[in-house]
């Protein structure tokens, strides 16, 4: 066997993330996502979803880490038994626009009953211990143009603001953004983390070449 075909390398299998979206939706009034895909290939946003606008350059970061338990024996040198304890996953994104939504986001604060005064205003309180709300998120990323088209997406059926970042109010290069980390939990019905997707005519067109077995 030649190297060429040990190696089993296919340069057509890389993807690139030329732009995307993240979308949410308030936990309490949707359903876990269990399809994302539409007519001809395209995307289906699931009843009560709304995207989040644009986002910075730096696009959606996905971030995951496992804990683990080992058992050890005496005079091994290596663990004897390993359990998975734990998985986590959190989502990054900073948020370009300034909207009720990405607000409701950054502080964590339900907007809906808000109304914009006869004099141009509205205005909310920044709690000094604000409740935990619960979102659930889609993130999607978008690789090719017509045929070649494919999305590849994971949408998380909990989450709630973990962390934001400082919101800099200057005249320079960067916007008015507001960066967040979204924090993963478990559903309360299906009890699990989320549901990664991948669909297009790109996609369809090129999965057994990417190892998939296509329905009968």
């Amino acid at each position: 066997m030649s190297f060429e075909t040990a190696a089993d390398r296919d340069s057509g299998n890389i993807r690139k993330a030329l732009k995307g979206l993240v979308a949410v939706a308030p936990y309490e009034t949707s359903s876990v996502v269990t399809t994302l895909v539409g007519t001809g290939g395209q995307i289906t946003l699931p009843t009560g979803f709304k995207s989040v606008g644009w986002i910075s350059s730096d696009g959606a970061t996905e971030s995951g880490d496992i804990t683990t338990s080992e058992i050890t024996g005496w005079g091994s040198a290596t663990p004897l038994r390993i359990d998975v304890t734990e998985a986590s996953a959190t989502l990054q994104v900073s948020l370009l626009e300034n909207s009720r939504l990405t607000r409701e986001l950054y502080d964590s604060v339900d907007l809906s009953a808000k109304t914009v005064s006869t004099a141009g205003e509205v205005s909310y309180d920044i709690q000094a211990q604000p409740d935990v709300k619960y979102w659930r998120a889609i993130v999607i990323s978008v690789d090719g143009t017509g045929p070649t088209r494919r999305y590849w997406a994971t949408a998380y059926h909990k989450v709630n603001v973990t962390d934001r970042d400082d919101f800099v109010n200057a005249n320079g290069d960067d916007p008015a953004a507001r960066g967040v980390t979204l924090s993963a939990s478990p559903d309360d019905v299906v009890g699990t983390l989320g549901t990664r997707f991948e669909f297009g005519p790109g996609f369809l067109a090129r999965a057994t070449d990417e190892g998939w077995t296509l329905a009968p």
